[in-house]
């Protein structure tokens, strides 16, 4: 979100650009320049110096980023100033803090430039930098909770604020001094000036801050300068050169703050304190400022005395910022200081200690409650040398000390494990953890064992694209977010068992209403909407450990809940509790949507407590930070079966497979039964020949037969399911076996990543159409004699288009299109990657169609088609069902990333007059997705050549299409080889030889 609109203020992690600047002298060599140029770049991995030229003054400069905290009491040693107000100093932006007790050497502020007459404002940032002080005046102490500051222009239109800006002085002597300027812009170039009133060093001039991009600029100007003579000034001004486009009416500079200190070392952050164990490592840093170079040099005290430390054995760092102490011993327990000298002096750090410790436990074993039959683990983690465990029971008050075996292991490790719970097990545990100096116990941590009276059962499963609430809610069921956010619509004419949700975590996460659920809903016993059909509207839930929670009642009956909930951008966490705890709780995390995606699960509960009067509670909220949570619609039933999904009727043909599946829930354990109607009476199957899995819920028959015109497959199957609490019978499926009499074959290339310009002209042979040339309504097609031939026809929408038909080019499209005898585009050309349009439609079930006409006569058409967020599935068709549909799913795309692919269709018709019909629609939709087609071609198949290449001991048989057949004899017979399909084989020769040979329909 955008700070508000005219106060912007910088940001420290914004970029840094450093553009090249004009330098004071003219005459500076090409090789100065470039030195210069690399030394303004470094400003961006840290601090950089670039230093004037010798003379009598001294003015030399360097920018970095501001840092998170500046203690201005700390670093302000001869003065400092802060402006603006912020937390609880009234807003401002004249304000002006200083340091107390001393004379003021830096000035307030004076605005320069062509609104100077005009005064700055106050802005408040809760953000970085924080500045705090304890020695100030008028306020005395500030605690940094807002950085404040002041801003400028404030015209309003900041296009006309070129060369507005700060300036504030600071007087000079002969001696050193170091200032540093914390200042900051906005979508806008700053030029940063410094100069000496006597001229006695060259000015130094920096355009380091440049806000391109709107996120801002903070940076802190370290100067050090000293005049040629006494009583001169330093003058700093900080003026906008220049307004970027990013934000131009709202584009500023800040001034926030400013130190002074002297050339000497002043120590800004002194070595702390520390506690450590034995073994361990321990550093102690000291940050210093002044004019560098710096040196450094740590002491201990060794019985009273300081002594200066040098590098080796564990010691390292002596004389750099950050002393390491490794491999610590008791030894190393004293008091430690570091003197930090420069060519103007030194000065030394506060003492600091370091105290050793033998052993310690830094995380303690921790209470829990299991139930009978879990396994459990308690753990501690301690730090020290060597170190040995000791696990402990209580057992009638009598604390016991445990022994591998049974259900115990680890008793004598960190992390102690009981198997198989009983509740014999429901008692206190502790840990002793010793080594060669000492030993310390661990607190108390309760095992607490519940027996199971009730039983709670989950599962994560794939949703389906659509859910009759109606027809699986048969006790209640619930829907969220129908029309907007608030909206709870649940089943009429009974008592509602579903609540409505209750937020999780922070109230302001939601709910928020959206309309692109993966699955889309249906009821037709609802209030307050009577009504509803296929609708894909839900709520979301936004933000790290934000969600929502959802009641039903328990008692000792019986029921089955599932909740249809998903996320995006997040690792969806699911679980389901009993408030009388007679059984484990339930925990899923499995659900993981990745970056910029949406996933979906049906979560199913299967239910009861262990008493009256009970409830299931349901949390879902967002397990990873930076997406949400979804919530769509709730069903309750049970505990006898309910299909949740009927069979589906099928055409087929022979020497086909043949399977019928029913899905179906309630209280385990489910039993199934399929039967075939013969002659009018249905019979129970039993597995053997052609049929297997009759008594599970996909029911297989294989090699289908057709005999004299009808089929001894071609009849009506249904399924029986059965539990301990009834049966349910599902709706009646019919298979219909008809001969192969046409042709369909082929498949999808999604590996075209070569592929540059397709000759539709030269592939199309007796057909060719492209889609989308330059506006989503334009249809190019083969022309004889200026004619289209128009065998392959326009586009036409398919399914529920949430939105399109539209025209895009996503540029790493693979392939472009070229053309010479087309019509209305006679001739067009593209240069291949990433350069030819596509038609698109969006929303799952959304496609396009198109139809060719088929014959006896074989022909090939090959369609260039592609899916984004979703799989697209492409499935070819023929008028008179003379062939089995060619379906393929192979284009996905569940990451966002744009997935095409080229499918190949050889076909032909049992008769005359028939029609090929072509439909690509986006099957499994993943947020909002889309299919799109580009072009097609149709041509007579070239003629069939069957190659085989050698790898190892296999061989590798490679056709276009058409089917394998195979014989011990070159005569025959020949059989179906139903293992091969084109366009390749691998075979490992084994046993007598064997022939093959490819025939086509």
């Amino acid at each position: 979100m955008e700070p508000p609109a005219r106060i912007k203020p910088a940001n420290p992690n914004g970029a840094i650009t450093i553009r090249n600047q004009e330098q004071q002298t003219n005459n500076m060599s090409r090789m100065k320049l470039s030195k210069t140029i690399r030394a303004l770049l470094a400003c961006l991995a840290g601090t950089c110096f670039i230093g004037s030229q010798a003379n009598a003054g001294t003015l030399s400069a360097s920018v970095a980023p501001t840092p998170t905290t500046i203690d201005l009491t700390a670093e302000g040693a001869l003065d400092w100033a802060r402006w603006g107000g912020g937390n609880y100093i009234p807003d401002d932006p004249a304000a002006y803090n200083h340091k107390a007790g001393v004379t003021p050497l830096i000035s307030t502020y004076t605005l320069v430039g062509p609104d100077a007459a005009t005064s700055a404002e106050q802005w408040n940032d809760a953000g970085t930098p924080l500045f705090t002080w304890s020695d100030g005046t008028p306020t005395l102490t500030g605690d940094g909770l807002g950085n404040g500051g002041s801003y400028f222009p404030n015209t309003g239109n900041s296009t006309n604020g070129l060369g507005d800006g700060y300036q504030i002085t600071v007087p000079a002597s002969t001696t050193p001094q170091i200032l540093k300027v914390f200042t900051g812009c906005y979508s806008a170039l700053v030029n940063f000036n410094a100069a000496l009133s006597d001229n006695s060093a060259p000015p130094y001039d920096d355009q380091s801050m440049n806000d391109q991009t709107g996120n801002g600029f903070n940076g802190v100007y370290t100067i050090i300068f000293a005049a040629g003579s006494a009583g001169q000034t330093l003058t700093v001004t900080i003026t906008m050169t220049n307004v970027n486009a990013v934000d131009r009416n709202s584009a500023n500079l800040t001034l926030e703050a400013a130190t002074l200190a002297g050339p000497a070392p002043l120590i800004i952050t002194q070595p702390a304190p520390q506690t450590n164990f034995l073994g361990l490592a321990s550093q102690f840093s000291v940050a210093a400022s002044g004019v560098p170079p710096f040196s450094y040099q740590w002491w201990k005290e060794a019985a009273g005395v300081y002594v200066p430390l040098a590098d080796g054995g564990q010691i390292s760092g002596s004389k750099s910022n950050t002393l390491t102490i490794s491999d610590l011993t008791i030894s190393n327990g004293t008091n430690y200081s570091v003197v930090v000298t420069n060519v103007y002096g030194a000065v030394t750090s506060s003492v600091a200690s370091l105290t050793i410790l033998p052993l310690g436990i830094i995380s303690e074993p921790v209470s829990s409650t299991n139930w009978v039959g879990q396994n459990r683990q308690l753990s501690v983690s301690a730090v020290g040398a060597s170190l040995a465990y000791e696990w402990y029971a209580e057992a009638n008050g009598v604390y016991v000390p445990l022994a591998d075996g049974g259900q115990i292991s680890g008793s004598r490790s960190n992390t102690l494990t009981i198997t198989n719970l009983e509740i014999a097990n429901g008692t206190n545990y502790y840990v002793v953890v010793t080594n060669g100096y000492g030993a310390v116990t661990s607190s108390v941590a309760t095992l607490t064992v519940l027996p199971i009276t009730g039983a709670l059962i989950g599962s994560a499963l794939p949703a389906p694209a659509t859910v009759d609430l109606t027809a699986l809610g048969t006790l209640d069921w619930a829907h969220w977010g129908l029309n907007l956010a608030t909206d709870f619509d649940q089943k009429a004419g009974g008592t509602n068992q579903i609540s409505n949700f209750t937020v999780h975590g922070d109230p302001t996460s939601g709910p928020n209403q959206y309309p692109n659920a993966l699955a889309a809903y249906s009821w037709t016993d609802g209030t307050p909407d009577p009504t509803a059909a296929n609708t894909t509207t839900g709520v979301y839930f936004n933000g790290l450990d934000n969600g929502y929670q959802i009641t039903v009642p328990s008692d000792q009956t019986k029921r089955i809940l599932t909740i249809y909930a998903g996320g995006w951008t997040t690792t969806v966490h699911f679980e389901a509790v009993l408030s009388d705890l007679s059984a484990p709780s339930y925990v899923d995390e499995s659900l993981v949507a990745p970056s910029g995606a949406s996933r979906m699960a049906a979560y199913t509960i299967k239910y009861a407590a262990g008493s009256p009067g009970q409830t299931l509670t349901i949390n879902v909220y967002c397990a990873t930070d930076g997406g949400n949570v979804t919530l769509m619609a709730a069903t309750l039933y049970g505990p006898q079966p309910l299909i949740l999904t009927q069979p589906d009727s099928s055409t087929n043909w022979v020497g086909q497979d043949q399977q019928f599946s029913v899905i179906a829930g309630g209280w385990p354990t489910l039993g199934y039964q399929w039967w075939q109607e013969a002659n009018g009476v249905y019979a129970p199957l039993a597995d053997g020949g052609q049929i297997s899995g009759s008594k599970t819920p996909t029911l297989t028959i294989n090699n289908l037969v057709f005999a004299n015109g009808t089929s001894a497959n071609g009849t009506n199957y249904f399924a029986v399911v059965t539990n301990a609490y009834g049966s349910v019978t599902s709706s009646v499926a019919n298979l219909t076996v008809l001969p192969p009499l046409g042709t369909m074959q082929g498949g999808v290339d999604t590996n075209i990543a070569s592929l540059t310009v397709v000759d539709l002209t030269a592939e199309g042979t007796l057909d060719w159409a492209n889609w989308g040339l330059t506006a989503v309504s334009d249809f190019n097609d083969k022309a004889v004699g200026g004619v289209p031939v128009g065998l392959i026809s326009n586009w036409t929408v398919y399914g529920p288009i949430g939105y399109g038909p539209d025209l895009d080019n996503f540029s790493d499209q693979p392939y472009g299109f070229s053309w010479t005898n087309g019509t209305p585009t006679a001739t067009a050309s593209t240069t291949g990657h990433g350069t030819a349009n596509y038609v698109y439609v969006g929303s799952l079930g959304a496609g396009f169609q198109i139809t060719v006409p088929a014959d006896t006569t074989k022909k090939v058409l090959k369609l260039y088609y592609g899916g984004w967020e979703c799989r697209t599935r492409v499935m070819a068709m023929l008028s008179d069902n003379s062939a089995p549909p060619l379906i393929n799913d192979s284009v996905d795309d569940p990451a966002g990333n744009v997935a095409y692919g080229v499918a190949t269709i050889y076909f032909a018709a049992a008769s005359a007059g028939q029609t090929l019909t072509v439909t690509v629609y986006d099957v499994v939709d993943y947020q909002g997705g889309n299919v799109a087609i580009s072009a097609a071609t149709l041509a007579r198949p070239a003629p069939i050549n069957v190659t085989f290449s050698k790898s190892g001991s296999s061989l590798q048989l490679n056709w276009l299409y058409g089917t394998l057949l195979q014989a011990t004899n070159v005569t025959g017979p020949w059989t179906v080889n139903g293992n091969a399909l084109p366009p390749s084989y691998t075979i490992t020769p084994t046993g007598p030889h064997m022939f093959y040979r490819v025939q086509v329909q």
